[in-house]
């Protein structure tokens, strides 16, 4: 029996994540400090060997994909972008802390969602049939073993 292994890795940190702010489909690179993390990160510890690497199509999971695997194109995948946060985007919490659905949106209040961006359901779906292309991708390939760098 063969045995196929799916590798979860998060991306390196951003300037927006140091601010606190909601950084869904916005499209920023890693700060210094998230590079250095990483580097430290590869230094310190054995990242596992994979075959493929998939990836968010976001610079900060494809820069994260080429540090931690600089021999492996990353796979770029849309289905593995972040949640859209729509009206909340790029803002923090004290920015929104006024709106009208923040709290009940971040209470996870059924029915309630960030205006103009993803359902928790329509993301669920999303995510879900990304990770199901993968695995049918190693069944048909014979590949064992997969990164995704993904939020």
């Amino acid at each position: 029996m063969k045995t196929y292994n799916i590798y979860l890795i998060r991306c390196g940190l951003t300037a927006e994540n140091l601010e606190g702010r909601y950084l869904g489909h916005t499209d920023v690179s890693l700060c210094s400090r998230g590079v250095e993390e990483l580097r430290q990160l590869i230094s310190e510890f054995t990242y596992p060997e994979a075959d493929a690497v998939f990836s968010s199509p976001l610079k900060r999971c494809t820069e994260t994909a080429h540090l931690v695997y600089p021999e492996k194109e990353p796979i770029t995948m849309r289905e593995l972008a972040e949640f859209n946060f729509g009206e909340f985007e790029n803002r923090t919490a004290e920015e929104l802390e006024n709106h009208p659905l923040f709290a009940d949106w971040l209470a996870g209040k059924p029915g309630v969602e960030a205006p103009f961006g993803d359902t928790n359901e329509g993301f669920g779906r999303r995510i879900c049939s990304g990770l199901e292309k993968i695995v049918d991708g190693m069944l048909m390939s014979g590949v064992q073993n997969v990164a995704v760098i993904t939020h």
